[in-house]
């Protein structure tokens, strides 16, 4: 399967950057704003190649999936809640390739599609998102 744009270089920087936003966000690639790195706790940022069963993003599907967030929103979360591990964001890489067409692009994409799951992590519905 080929996507219309690959960007190693991007994804490299995704895994460096995702490493240093779950070590408390300092340094590498820049996933989130600032002011919202500090306040991001105990979530990883994962790569992976295409959503579950899901057909090849050249198949003609209208709306690829990006990315997902999964877990419970900081807004939801109780000092009394038992701990089952990080929250994560998943990039999926061949939908966001299939969807740029240049590494300028896929850099700009990967990081509105961190941004915009970390806004649910934050506790953002898909109505608020679509004002950020």
């Amino acid at each position: 399967m080929t996507s219309r744009y690959e960007c190693e270089d991007c994804w490299e920087k995704v895994k460096h950057g995702a490493r240093t936003l779950h070590q408390g966000g300092r340094g590498g690639f820049r996933l989130a704003p600032g002011e919202f790195r500090a306040r991001i706790h105990n979530v990883a940022v994962l790569v992976e190649d295409l959503p579950p069963n899901q057909p090849s993003p050249l198949s003609g599907r209208r709306r690829l999936l990006l990315g997902l967030f999964h877990g419970v929103p900081a807004t939801q979360k109780s000092f009394f809640d038992l701990r089952t591990g990080p929250d994560y964001v998943v990039l999926y890489q061949k939908n966001i390739e299939a969807v740029c067409s240049s590494e300028a692009e896929i850099r700009d994409q990967i990081r509105r599609t961190v941004i915009h799951e970390l806004g649910h992590y934050f506790g953002m519905d898909e109505d608020q998102l679509r004002d950020v």
